[in-house]
């Protein structure tokens, strides 16, 4: 028996999984890994869990398919992960620098700052890399590497140190490490590193020189799906020999998973954060609403690069942990649902979870959470809901967003996945909001698979893309909207209201620190 392998390296956690060539899934395994926020607004993870967590999750899950199957072959792996947040590691001892700059993690506002205030615009290489001047991307992560911690300096003026994404981590661990480890990055990850160019693909001179990064500090950059190298690390012997031969960012390989291979499909992932992709065909798109232009997928060294429009929001998933941990509010994300449908509306309240400023398509750093509405006959119920729309508003400005880049209405609803893709309750209000319909399908947990496509795809385990299509087919379950307009516009018209009170926040929040 062939299986393909996937691993899906998250915000939260780390996940392996086989598959048969039917796309089932077989055996997986998870663990958690440890969030450090040693400041405000900051967020880290340490590279060597990250690591250690992936082999260890490998192992279960060899071990169980060894315990349940005679004779099996994992024919490849692919590598699914967090996109932006950044490693810095010794290329001759293997050892992390710094812990891993999160893809959430604001720090860097004021280098921002200041380069928007060089460039004169939040949007000035937009046309180089399609994406604007913002905390979220890899680049201005590295450039704080750069200029507060010497262990990164140093190592990058000796020639000794490699700058990647948790890909390009990964893959050089798995294949070897010091001892000829490939470094590497694929086409997707490295669009969201604000360094490569929409036009050529590679890392562009003009940003290395911004920046001022070497080019030998970082990967080569190949596509989604080829040989990158074989597995060499010890740790995992039953894996050794075994090819890496697929890697996606997250967000690109639940389209995959989510068949989004046609101009105008468009899927939503709700995870930490919601990040909504709109496949645009083989041209790059610039967005002038607001949206990222990044690569859908690259299905082969000769393959076409597929693109896409994307917006992301920053809290989603994050938003219902922070009302569990910080509020207390439930006790388990599952409770949101029967809640949310305890009350009919929000009765006035409305939540704008700006929490490291709002990203698409506004884009506002300075944005900072607010809870607005508030009066003594108001309960939980109604925050929690309060959040839920929040998440839905956010979702209809990106919808929206898309629209009016195209200028046609050629969406005809948006396939979900995602933990939160579960509550139905939810999937309704957003339905309600953006007026479209949401389609989920049977299993919502879909980013490993979209790895395991690109690493089988690679290998042959799979003939073509079409033939992967005919597999995902499966029944969805729809969500229609069924929301009064004359209502839905009373609400969008209190979600404005709270977004403008939310803006020019952040720089308040600093003035009470002084």
């Amino acid at each position: 028996m062939e299986l393909v392998g996937s691993i899906d390296q998250g915000t939260q956690s780390t996940r392996f999984t086989l598959y048969d060539n039917k796309l089932k899934k077989l055996f997986s395994a998870s663990a958690l890994h440890e969030q450090h926020y040693p400041q405000s607004g900051w967020c880290e993870h340490d590279p060597m869990e990250i690591i250690n967590k992936t082999y260890k999750v490998i192992n279960t899950v060899m071990e169980e398919a060894k315990a349940t199957y005679s004779d099996f072959k994992v024919v490849s792996v692919g590598i699914t992960n967090q996109r932006e947040t950044v490693v810095a590691w010794d290329r001759f001892t293997g050892k992390p620098l710094y812990n891993a700059i999160v893809w959430l993690d604001t720090r860097t506002s004021d280098i921002v700052q200041r380069h928007v205030h060089t460039y004169g615009s939040a949007d000035a290489f937009r046309p180089t890399v399609g994406l604007p001047i913002n905390t979220y991307f890899s680049a201005f992560k590295i450039q704080w590497l750069l200029e507060n911690v010497p262990e990164v300096s140093n190592a990058v003026k000796e020639d000794r140190a490699y700058i990647g994404t948790i890909d390009s981590w990964l893959i050089w661990n798995l294949t070897g490490g010091p001892q000829g480890g490939a470094f590497v990055t694929d086409v997707t990850n490295a669009s969201r590193t604000f360094l490569c160019s929409v036009h050529t693909q590679n890392w562009t001179t003009e940003l290395l020189e911004v920046f001022n990064i070497p080019l030998s500090c970082l990967a080569s950059i190949r596509s989604s799906s080829e040989l990158y190298g074989d597995v060499a690390a010890v740790a995992i012997p039953s894996l050794v020999g075994t090819p890496v031969s697929g890697c996606v960012g997250d967000q690109q390989a639940a389209c995959i998973a989510q068949a989004v291979f046609k101009p105008g499909d468009v899927k939503c992932t709700f995870g930490t954060g919601a990040f909504i992709l709109m496949n645009t065909g083989t041209d790059p798109i610039i967005s002038t609403n607001g949206l990222l232009t990044t690569p859908c997928y690259q299905m082969g060294a000769d393959a076409p690069v597929v693109w896409a429009l994307e917006g992301a929001i920053a809290i989603a998933g994050a938003g219902i942990s922070w009302m569990k941990d910080n509020l207390g509010l439930i006790s388990s994300p599952e409770e949101t649902e029967a809640l949310i449908t305890s009350v009919e509306d929000t009765d006035g309240v409305i939540c704008v979870p700006a929490f490291s400023g709002l990203f698409a398509p506004r884009w506002r750093t300075d944005a900072r959470g607010a809870i607005l509405g508030l009066t003594q006959h108001h309960e939980k119920a109604h925050i929690v809901r309060a959040m839920m729309e929040a998440i839905a508003f956010m979702l209809y400005e990106v919808v929206e967003a898309m629209r009016n880049e195209l200028h046609s209405d050629s969406i005809s609803l948006v396939k979900v996945d995602g933990g939160m893709a579960n509550n139905g309750a939810f999937l309704q209000i957003c339905s309600n909001i953006i007026n479209y319909g949401m389609a989920r399908p049977k299993n919502t947990e879909i980013t490993s698979l979209g790895a395991a496509v690109a690493a089988g795809l690679s290998v042959k385990f799979w003939p073509h893309l079409k033939h992967v299509e005919e597999l995902l087919r499966s029944e969805n379950t729809l969500w229609i909207p069924s929301m009064d307009a004359q209502f839905r516009a009373k609400k969008l018209k209190q979600w404005e209201a709270g977004v403008e009170r939310s803006l020019n926040w952040a720089p308040l929040c600093e003035d009470s620190k002084s």
